[in-house]
């Protein structure tokens, strides 16, 4: 039996890549993240960006994963690096406020991009985003890089909400 995107959702928005290690690094030094901070991933796959985030810059991080067997690898790693107090894997919004906000919506649906963009709309002001392929509507671009993603080089936006 194949399994079908739950309601709401797309195949294309299940497609996988991640974030290597020295790109998460790169990202956040690159966003100023602040110990204290908090860090939030929508589509965070194994979580490997937000354990860059706690471990190396000392962020509170909230990860969001819509498949459950990545989520639950992203678990996993939390509990093996024993970061359970810092670092919280969910399967479902609605998203936390945050201070820095990183999402990898490269392949997602129109549907998906929408939803996720409307919950950001909620963001508080001086919140600031890590955003590939294309800006946040609404949102101020600061800065755009194009950093190396296990799929290849993808324009990155550092945004703020005003």
């Amino acid at each position: 039996m194949r399994l079908q995107p739950p309601p709401g959702w797309q195949s294309q928005d299940f497609i996988y890549g991640e974030t290597p290690l020295g790109t998460a690094r790169l990202l956040l030094e690159w966003a100023e993240l602040q110990a204290g901070e908090h860090f939030c991933e929508i589509g965070c796959g194994r979580g490997v960006v937000g354990l860059v985030a706690h471990l190396v810059f000392g962020a509170r991080v909230s990860g969001y994963e819509k498949v459950p067997a990545l989520a639950n690898k992203a678990r996993w790693l939390t509990r093996a690096l024993q970061v359970e107090q810092g670092v919280s894997i969910h399967e479902d919004g609605p998203y936390e406020q945050a201070d820095l906000y990183f999402l990898t919506p490269t392949t997602w649906s129109e549907e998906n991009w929408c939803r996720v963009c409307r919950q950001l709309d909620k963001a508080s002001p001086g919140a600031r985003a890590l955003v590939l392929s294309e800006p946040l509507p609404g949102w101020r671009v600061l800065e755009k890089r194009s950093l190396p993603y296990s799929w290849g080089w993808n324009q990155t936006f550092l945004q703020i909400r005003t």
